[in-house]
């Protein structure tokens, strides 16, 4: 029974070992932008080396290749980060494919980049959290629009110099340390901060799905609407586009 128990355990370990980098829960590619390169986005990825970056690496990857289907475009598809187990693996068989070579079919070099992180572990949990508690249950793209009023405060300094300032502060949102943190609003605390890293370090177009001066939203029990001032009688119209789709 004993040796049955830990092959049990061994084999649960060797499957999520090989989920590590697929598309979260929940997260559906079905769009992609005509004028993004998902090939330089994938590299700053691999470059960053985190496991959160694979995991958006797998959206960029996903996003290329069907724009590649859907445009006709004469370039290889990849499947880098969906077919890797670990990091190491990604970032082997990237340099092997942009060694080869690029979008133009030349030989390209890979170039050595160093992306600062600006969140941690527990930034997402207290993200979570908060996505628990005033969103839960609405649609993913409205969860993503309440984690960034919360990165959107903490980048315009009025309302606490870190996530953690931001979140637990009186009256700002509805946070409580008890409230358990979800594997759905865990993985949309994940992807929004992945997406507000790369932007932190220069990356633009990352995926936003609110302006950054948007920090403000009430909700009426069925849905939450965003505005950039307390007093304003404007909502955003969600006219980004949507990477949750």
């Amino acid at each position: 029974m004993k040796k049955k128990l830990i092959a049990g355990i061994l084999l649960i370990m060797t499957v999520l070992m090989l989920c590590a980098f697929k598309i979260p829960e929940g997260v559906t590619v079905n769009s992609y932008s005509d004028n993004v390169d998902y090939m330089a986005k994938m590299e700053k990825c691999v470059a960053e080396g985190t496991e959160s970056a694979m995991i958006l690496g797998t959206i960029y990857e996903a996003q290329r290749n069907m724009k590649i289907d859907t445009l006709g475009m004469q370039y290889g598809k990849t499947s880098i980060f969906a077919d890797s187990n670990t990091v190491q693996d990604v970032t082997n068989g990237f340099k092997t494919a942009r060694s080869t070579s690029n979008n133009a079919g030349k030989p390209v070099a890979t170039p050595a980049l160093e992306l600062k992180q600006y969140y941690t572990e527990n930034d997402v949990n207290l993200i979570a959290k908060v996505l628990y508690t005033e969103c839960r249950g609405l649609s993913t793209v409205e969860q993503a629009c309440v984690a960034w009023v919360v990165l959107n405060r903490v980048d315009n300094g009025g309302y606490g110099s870190s996530i953690s300032a931001v979140v637990t502060a009186p009256s700002q949102f509805a946070y409580y340390s008890g409230t358990p943190v979800t594997q759905t609003q865990y993985n949309i605390a994940l992807d929004v901060l992945t997406r507000w890293n790369l932007e932190k370090n220069g990356q633009s177009d990352v995926g936003r799905v609110l302006p950054s001066n948007y920090l403000y939203f009430h909700g009426d029990g069925r849905h939450n609407y965003f505005k950039t001032s307390v007093n304003s009688g404007s909502y955003w119209d969600y006219s980004l586009p949507n990477p949750y789709n």
